[in-house]
């Protein structure tokens, strides 16, 4: 489309200025739009990436030695790895950092809650058709169920019963 535009500008054909004019601005908040869809919906984490941010949402604000610190205590990781992993996190909008004379300090953009649950819809898609069953068969039949756990399970299922029950009833109507 792009190079239509032009194409009407050199050529001086039939086109106004006025509908370049309104091109122009139909492609500036069509990449506009683009961008903050994106922004929507960072791009998805490594497993370096997500130990990084992990220890982060942990410590909530922390310097690259302070964080370095936390992550050693989950696994053995180089401090320049780290440094790698917190660059890549704040290019993709996880992290934010502000400067506190010569060093800086980072924090979480987005909250963990939010790419758990990114990670978790993007594993059920590829290995589980986007079905949930599947997932909660494997996990209990791989990693067992405390009777507490069993408990907690039945009052979240009960609480999503009673949530849907009005819906369904309105239905039948």
């Amino acid at each position: 489309m792009k190079s239509l535009a032009s194409y009407c500008v050199r050529r001086k054909r039939i086109f106004a200025k006025k509908y370049i004019c309104a091109y122009a601005l139909a492609c500036v908040f069509s990449e506009f739009d683009q961008k903050m869809t994106m922004a929507k919906k960072p791009a998805a984490l490594s497993k370096g990436e997500m130990v990084v941010a992990s220890a982060l949402w942990r410590l909530e604000s922390a310097s690259l030695g302070e964080l370095h610190e936390e992550v050693l205590q989950a696994e053995a990781m180089e401090y320049a790895t780290v440094q790698s992993y917190i660059r890549r996190l704040e290019t993709k909008g996880y992290v934010k950092a502000k400067r506190d004379g010569r060093s800086k300090i980072y924090s979480p953009k987005i909250k963990p809650e939010k790419v758990i649950g990114q990670t978790l819809d993007q594993m059920m898609r590829q290995l589980f058709d986007g079905k949930a069953i599947p997932l909660f068969r494997h996990l209990i039949s791989e990693r067992g169920i405390s009777e507490s756990e069993l408990a907690e399970l039945r009052e979240i299922v009960d609480s999503a019963e009673k949530s849907t029950k009005p819906k369904k009833e309105q239905s039948d109507d």
